[in-house]
């Protein structure tokens, strides 16, 4: 998870009562999640007093809030301009860089914040994030842990340091720190699914499914839990099972290819191959590199009686796996070609 940050602004004697009233009712509205209202107040304030740094910002966190990631940045810029050294608005501004894929520039944004205020934990915690979403998974880490030195009772940076650990094939210093996100925040969902996925990794089937379960208990909307749920029953052979948080997972996400994929899988289980071949087709218009969904669907396909059709699937996932490097996969579509 990423941190965005209100500014807060003492009443001053030379402000009309007017605009105090507004800063304040706005900022009590954005808490409240009546984010729409609060805009309207942070309006009201810019109008009266267009130089107030504060409202700019927590204009861009509203708008960022609702999608207007344009319209928020457009706020932070005014913001910087008014106030140079805000470390606040350089990171806020970052946070709707990342969400727009500009990693880079969120990451120089990131940059200015540190260096305006070197123990800006929060800003160590989403350059992290920066780095492990551009693959550089060292980095990422090292902001974790200076994120932790400066807010040591922090989940979510233990959280974050947990999942690069994972992605690092560390798994149980991956635990490790979920274990500690748990302890110091019994509800955060994420942290438990993510424990699952380690889990499940290292075998221990019914631990995951605790995780994952208590994830979907803590967070009924969360699509990464259904998803790692279903994988697990998925393993044990519950495809029915499966298939309901599966479909849950794409209820939640439409665009979640590997739900899909895992969905086929469990209707191809079923005998429900139409099903199947609907699924991987799904996921290849999501996901149009992914070499099993071309497998699978020449699986479904083959039991059709489909041959032409299942050996073009076949050809398909041997030419990305070559091209991939993935020798395995490559000489088992091969087989199937062969076989069909």
């Amino acid at each position: 998870m990423n941190f965005i940050s209100l500014m807060f602004w003492p009443s001053d004697s030379q402000k009309s009562f007017v605009v105090d009233d507004y800063i304040a009712a706005a900022n009590q509205k954005f808490q409240a999640g009546d984010i729409k209202a609060a805009i309207i107040d942070y309006e009201k304030v810019i109008q009266l007093q267009p130089d107030l740094t504060p409202a700019y910002n927590n204009r861009g966190l509203a708008r960022f809030q609702l999608g207007d990631i344009n319209g928020a940045i457009s706020d932070y810029n005014q913001a910087i301009q008014l106030q140079p050294d805000s470390p606040l608005a350089y990171n806020n501004r970052g946070l709707a860089r990342f969400e727009l894929g500009d990693i880079k520039e969120a990451i120089s944004d990131y940059n200015q914040a540190i260096k305006l205020e070197p123990n800006y934990a929060e800003a160590y915690n989403n350059r992290g994030n920066a780095y492990v979403k551009l693959g550089d998974i060292n980095a990422g880490i090292f902001d974790y842990d200076r994120a932790i030195q400066f807010q040591p009772n922090h989940a979510e940076f233990y959280n974050n340091r947990g999942y690069a650990r994972f992605e690092l094939g560390d798994i149980n210093a991956g635990i490790f720190d979920y274990d500690r996100a748990i302890e110091l925040q019994p509800d955060l969902a994420s942290a438990y699914h993510n424990r699952g996925y380690a889990r499940f990794s290292l075998g221990e089937k019914q631990e995951a499914y605790a995780d994952c379960d208590r994830a979907i208990q803590l967070q009924p909307s969360n699509p990464k839990a259904y998803y790692g749920r279903g994988t697990v029953q998925l393993s044990l052979g519950e495809y029915q099972e499966a298939f309901a948080d599966f479909d849950r997972a794409i209820q939640l996400q439409p665009d979640y290819y590997i739900a899909y994929f895992n969905r086929g899988f469990s209707r191809y289980q079923l005998d429900d191959n139409e099903g199947a071949i609907s699924d991987y087709s799904q996921a290849i218009s999501l996901h149009s590199n992914y070499p099993k969904a071309y497998f699978n669907r020449g699986l479904a396909k083959n039991e059709l009686g489909d041959k032409q059709a299942a050996i073009e699937d076949f050809q398909t996932a041997a030419n990305l796996y070559q091209q991939q490097g993935n020798i395995e996969g490559y000489n088992t579509a091969l087989s199937n070609i062969q076989s069909s």
